[in-house]
């Protein structure tokens, strides 16, 4: 024997004492054949299931009954079906105290009122008093006492709970005034016509009862309570299956056309299912078989709650195959599954086609979803960057933060996404200039910066440790073949792992990258994953990724291997950076490495006295913007607080200084405000700068705007 919990699920058996039809054939000439009835055909499928247990050496934990034992109220049925289950079920652990039994509309007094005696009696004297486990009963029932309600496993990792759907199923639907009256309206209405008053009859008892599925209000606040006094498993989640006998959603496309064909407040008891953790139910009376996921949303700011649905067939022709089923549950406590085995009924001495069974994962993808990362996917870079933006300013923010992009246009990757915030009045042509600049420097094997930022990340793929180039170690690897070792570490422990009263604590957030071949169609493409400890998704994000397209490319390159999808894995998203120089480098820091010229084009313009020439201007307006921005930084705590330039002031104030021309003293004033920009931003490692700092900063910054704009305009105006 295994210890797998198993049960057997049986739903809308419809019997009589003097036999149901069961057309398992298509008989259309009146031979005396052998008669196959309903009763019949449930007796051998259970010996039939009761010989494949032996066979397997399996028991079973349980036994399900959806529903419908009966057939219109004929009483009979449900003793037949019990006496049954009982008989050829015995020797593999049935007994009536595992057998979860409730009514179906087919199995209450009709006629009757809700809630009373009459309606149960029958029920109650078949089932619940020969020891089944039955639903708490509406006007029956004021205890709460679980364990004649719900079937409960010895060590508490499942649970089988039974709910009654059938208080108002064929109820009365006329007042009592007219009770006395209806039989006679036909006659009344047409007392020359036998006909026409059969038709009326007929039309009359339709609309005198209505047969109306509902789960009571305190049916629910019984089970709640219940459910409640439960003893929690040792390990894991207790696994929760519930039955009832009418459906959620309609297991098919068939319309049912009639007053009350669905629970009349169906969101209420899926609102039970989701609060109280239901992970199966189990339901009848639609005839059909089929499993699908219900996802039920309670709050739109948390993650909705997934119960596996298994609507059961009936026995008959048509769903002879899946006359039964066999639930088993596997992989408990921690990973429960459900399989769902079809039980066919039998023909004769065939054995039968052996079924395929289903097996359906009943644990959550998100088990704490307000901790769980989120993840955005998608094929369209202006899409996924507007999810992430609002992600990142919302449910993402200082979490964990999944974005993978499977583009087959990287065009907008290389000119930033089209509502990017930043270098707005720029034309496109200009922004994929500034980011390709950007991009470039980043990935620089040697700065001249790198003194006061030592991790920038051309350096640590091309020159980690000063000799190991790991981008040209993954494109050997990949070139050979698909390998999970094409990885590149950005970290460094020697440098980055020490700890200074004075430091910045300057750490590269990017990480680690792993590359990844990938063979479609014939053709090589190279997936690649960043990992960040923290990232400001709002303006650096798409510059990592432009940084890691441009990283796909040099490593395809040597065997045509096509840029793939990017994954970007962010420990700590965020969004907070106001001003470009919060994502670079400030530019006139850069031109150090990248533009050196610019610097003595600058400084000749502010030192002769006439217009600007086009490139003149161009250095100007960039160099101006620089100080703009970092004038803005200052009104910023975002993502690494105020950002300073030092190299690019102090090597203009250089220039200014070492020059000659008509407005050379203008200049030298300039360069001495430089100079104090520049050792004014050599300050911030010390701790307690704080708002003083800021204030000085501002001032500097301000003093040099001004002088450079008087510089500018002094001359005559270019053409």
């Amino acid at each position: 024997m295994n210890n797998i919990p198993r049960f057997l699920h049986i739903t809308d058996a419809h019997l009589k004492p003097d036999g149901s039809e069961f057309k398992l054939d298509d008989r259309k000439s009146s031979i005396p054949l052998e008669r196959q009835t309903r009763e019949l055909a449930i007796s051998k499928t259970l010996e039939r299931l009761a010989e494949n247990l032996k066979k397997k050496s399996q028991n079973l934990d349980g036994v399900i009954f959806s529903g419908d034992a009966m057939s219109a109220g004929i009483k009979g049925g449900d003793k037949i079906l019990l006496d049954l289950i009982c008989e050829q079920l015995r020797p593999f652990g049935i007994r009536p105290s595992n057998i979860v039994a409730i009514p179906g509309n087919h199995d209450i007094q009709r006629s009757v009122a809700p809630s009373s005696n009459e309606r149960y009696s029958n029920f109650i004297e078949v089932w619940r008093d020969r020891g089944c486990i039955t639903p708490w009963l509406d006007g029956i029932d004021e205890e709460f006492n679980y364990s004649k309600h719900i079937l409960l496993a010895p060590d508490k990792s499942w649970a089988v709970i039974a709910m009654n759907s059938c208080n108002w199923s064929h109820v009365d639907a006329i007042s009592e005034e007219l009770k006395a009256l209806w039989p006679s309206i036909p006659a009344l209405l047409a007392p020359d016509d036998n006909e026409l008053q059969k038709e009326l009859q007929k039309e009359l008892s339709r609309i005198e009862r209505y047969d109306m599925a509902r789960v009571s209000p305190d049916q629910l606040a019984a089970l709640r309570r219940m459910l409640g006094d439960i003893p929690a498993p040792t390990n894991g989640k207790q696994i929760r299956i519930m039955t009832l006998h009418h459906h959620l959603l309609a297991p098919s496309l068939v319309e049912e056309v009639k007053p009350f064909s669905d629970l009349s407040n169906l969101q209420q008891v899926r609102t039970f299912i989701a609060e109280q953790c239901i992970n199966v139910v189990l339901h009848g009376h639609k005839h059909v078989g089929k499993a699908y996921s219900d996802i039920i949303e309670l709050d739109i700011n948390s993650a909705p709650h997934r119960s596996l649905i298994i609507s059961g067939a009936s026995f008959d022709g048509l769903h002879h195959s899946d006359a039964m089923r066999i639930l088993e549950l596997d992989g408990l406590p921690w990973s429960p599954a459900l399989k769902v085995v079809p039980v066919a009924v039998p023909r004769g001495g065939i054995n039968g086609a052996v079924s395929v069974p289903d097996t359906y994962r009943l644990w959550p993808t998100i088990d704490a979803p307000k901790e769980a990362p989120l993840v955005i996917q998608g094929k369209d870079f202006n899409e996924v960057y507007a999810r992430v933006k609002i992600a990142a300013e919302k449910e993402a923010n200082d979490k964990t933060l999944i974005v993978q992009l499977d583009l087959e246009d990287f065009s907008s990757v290389e000119k930033l996404p089209d509502d990017y915030p930043l270098l707005t009045q720029m034309s496109e042509e200009k922004r994929k200039e500034w980011l390709k600049q950007l991009v470039d420097w980043w990935q620089l094997p040697q700065s001249l910066l790198q003194e006061r930022v030592p991790y920038i990340h051309g350096t640590r793929l091309h020159k980690y440790s000063s000799n190991l180039d790991q981008i040209e170690r993954v494109r050997s690897l990949l070139k050979k073949g698909s390998t999970t070792r094409a990885i590149a570490i950005l970290i460094d422990p020697t440098l980055d792992f020490k700890e200074t009263s004075d430091s910045r604590n300057d750490f590269a957030s990017f990480c680690l990258v792993q590359f990844a071949r990938r063979e479609t169609l014939g053709k090589v493409y190279i997936d690649c994953i960043g990992y960040y400890r923290a990232q400001e998704m709002v303006k650096w994000w798409p510059i990592n990724v432009a940084e890691l397209l441009e990283l796909q490319k040099r490593v395809g390159s040597s065997f045509n291997g096509q840029p793939g999808r990017i994954t970007t894995i962010t420990a700590c998203a965020r969004a907070l950076a106001r001003s470009p120089t919060h994502v670079a480098m400030p530019a006139i820091d850069r031109w150090l490495d990248q533009t050196p010229e610019k610097y003595f084009v600058l400084a000749s313009a502010f030192l002769k006295n006439k217009a600007f020439s086009l490139n003149e201007r161009d250095v100007f307006n960039e160099w101006m913007t620089a100080l703009h921005d970092l004038l803005e930084t200052l009104k910023s705590t975002g993502d690494g607080g105020p950002v300073v330039a030092i190299e690019g002031p102090r090597r203009l104030s250089i220039y200014l200084k070492a020059g000659s021309g008509d407005r050379l003293p203008q200049c030298i004033e300039l360069a001495e405000t430089l100079e104090a920009i520049a050792d004014k931003g050599e300050e911030i490692p010390k701790p307690n700068i704080g708002k003083k700092w800021s204030d000085v900063m501002s001032k500097l910054l301000e003093k040099a705007i001004k002088q450079c704009n008087l510089l500018e305009v002094s001359g005559e105006t270019s053409t």
